[in-house]
């Protein structure tokens, strides 16, 4: 009603030539807007939108007009498209757009050896509690090894629970919500990266986490499993190492292989900066949006709402 007469007056008044809504929800809230003011309409899934929400048919049955009217659907990874073409998107609608790094923050440096580096929300789908198990079997075979975890969330407790229970409260630190200047300190000065994604039981799965991606810009080794469209950016024994999902002990593995090897590791980090550099820079991002669009310099309305 109001809202939609808002919407469709303020596009038409900024002359807007499309509108790019971020998450598939916001996407359904403004398709009839886009509508009456005859503005091409494309939609930026990210991950819970394109997991969890086709767990509800309601759901499902919004987005297939959404799909009908859009002009286009980008999500970060082949993995979500896919989802997204299973419940009746059109191929030709579909865009695969990874979010690209900013490679002038994230850079290569000086490394501590045995600095291994967590970063992501404390929720399920990242599982922080199987890094901090796989971290503890290794612990003492590397008695100079340090873990940081970085985010915040539910799982906080359980995490803090599980340092003291394994006597590794010197050793693991939990920094909580840090400014993204901070990350990219933290990614200069570790050594190897760590996340171990896992589809979370309500459904819910990643994209593609950009801190994998920004820990491959500052050339760290990466450690992380094979959920959803992380294989696409790190390349098993290229670029890290992926172990199967809830695999606790093939983590531990992974991780001590590149604290032991530190030269392979070292490898490894570079090439997942120049893949990074060849496919993943934010410039990639930028042109390819611009290209799906069709925008030059012309007016662009994004819409985005925060995930739940």
């Amino acid at each position: 009603g109001e809202r939609r007469r808002r919407v469709t007056a303020f596009l038409k008044a900024h002359g807007a030539t499309a509108l790019l809504a971020e998450y598939g929800p916001t996407g359904c809230r403004l398709m009839g807007a886009c509508q009456e003011a005859r503005v091409p309409l494309y939609v930026h899934f990210h991950g819970y939108d394109a997991s969890i929400l086709l767990r509800n048919p309601h759901q499902i049955r919004h987005y297939r007009k959404l799909f009908r009217i859009c002009s286009g659907i980008i999500t970060p990874s082949r993995f979500l498209a896919n989802k997204l073409a299973e419940i009746g998107c059109a191929s030709n609608k579909l865009h695969v757009v990874p979010c690209g790094v900013d490679l002038n923050r994230f850079r290569p440096s000086s490394r501590d050896p045995g600095r291994i580096l967590a970063v992501g929300r404390l929720v399920e789908k990242k599982a922080p509690h199987l890094t901090i198990q796989a971290f503890a079997r290794i612990a003492s075979w590397f008695p100079d090894a340090r873990l940081d975890i970085i985010g915040d969330g539910p799982l906080r407790e359980r995490c803090q629970q599980l340092v003291a229970e394994t006597g590794l409260s010197q050793r693991v630190t939990l920094h909580g919500v840090v400014p993204s200047e901070s990350v990219a300190t933290h990614m200069q000065i570790a050594s190897l990266f760590v996340q171990h994604s896992v589809t979370a039981n309500n459904g819910d799965t990643e994209g593609l986490p950009v801190a994998i991606l920004e820990a491959m810009a500052s050339a760290l080794p990466v450690v992380s499993t094979r959920h959803s469209g992380i294989p696409e950016a790190v390349e098993h024994g290229v670029t890290g190492l992926l172990v199967p999902e809830g695999d606790v002990s093939a983590m531990a593995e992974a991780m001590a292989e590149l604290l032991t090897d530190r030269a392979r590791a070292a490898g490894m980090g570079a090439a997942g900066r120049q893949r990074v550099l060849d496919h993943f820079t934010i410039e990639h991002t930028r042109d390819r949006l611009r290209a799906i669009m069709g925008l030059s310099t012309v007016a662009t309305a994004v819409a985005a709402e925060e995930p739940v």
